[in-house]
Order: C-alpha cells, then structure tokens, then sequence
C-alpha cells in the first residue's frame, strides 16, 4: 500500500511537471481609436473644415506646425507640391493614428506556433491658412475582422 502511495506521490508530479511545460499565450495592444473610413471618404479638400474632422475624428493623434515641413521641403531638391511647382504653404498638419495589434500561441519545448497580427489606420491632413483642408492622406490595413 504504501509502494502505491509512493508510485502515486511520482505519477503526480510528473504529471503536474509535464503540464507546466506546455501553455497557451494570449496578448493584445492598441494605441488610439481606428479612424472611420466612412466618415474619410466624406472629406472634400477646398470645404471640410479643420472643425468638421475634430467633430467627427475627435482629438488628432498628432499636430504639427507645417513651417518644419516647409523647411525641409525647401532644403532639399523636390519637385515641389502637387503638379511640380514651387511648395504649398501649409496652415498646419494633423493627423490621426490607430495601432492594434494581437498575440496568441501554443508552447511546448519541442513545438511553438505563434500568430501576430498587427492592424494600423493613419490620416494625414493638410489646412490651407482658413483651416480648409487642403490636401489629405489616408492608409487603413487591409486584414481587419
């Protein structure tokens, strides 16, 4: 009986020792909120206002005086703004970003699979000296759920 206890105490710890070799892992990160791509095809460069985007978008991720922009755009050889000529002056230049990305995975010590999937929006507005928009970007992942 007492050889059963022993074979018993071994079988479990060789079980509870072997369990913690495997584990699954689950992560997750976002930064900002996902910019609506309805709401960007709306934007008319000449009519939407600096107003309308802070309505619809909310506070920008990111501000930026355009007199940096035009000064490296002046030092450099370009070609200019939009049809070659002589660069554009910016009122000023918003832009709002969104970061998300997911982990999950199975470990063991002879087999890992792990899939990362990261998924980012990001617009990029320009304001003429009215805060009209005058030019814009926009890039969305392509994989979303």
């Amino acid at each position: 009986m007492q050889r059963l206890g022993v074979l018993m105490g071994r079988l479990g710890v060789l079980v509870l020792g072997t369990s913690l070799l495997f584990g699954c892992v689950i992560g997750t990160y976002s930064e900002g909120m996902p910019v609506d791509s309805g709401k960007v095809a709306d934007i008319q460069p000449g009519t939407t206002t600096k107003a309308d985007l802070l309505e619809w978008f909310g506070p920008p991720s990111n501000f930026s005086d355009a007199s940096l922009l035009e000064d490296l755009i002046l030092s450099e050889e370009t070609t200019g703004g939009p049809g070659g000529g002589a660069p554009r002056r910016f009122s000023d230049i918003l832009a709002w970003q969104a970061h998300e990305g997911r982990l999950s995975g199975f470990v063991t010590i002879l087999f890992n699979s792990l899939k990362v999937r990261a998924d980012s929006d990001l617009l990029v507005v320009f304001f003429d000296d009215d805060e009209v928009v005058e030019y814009f970007g926009f890039r969305q992942s392509q994989e979303r759920d």
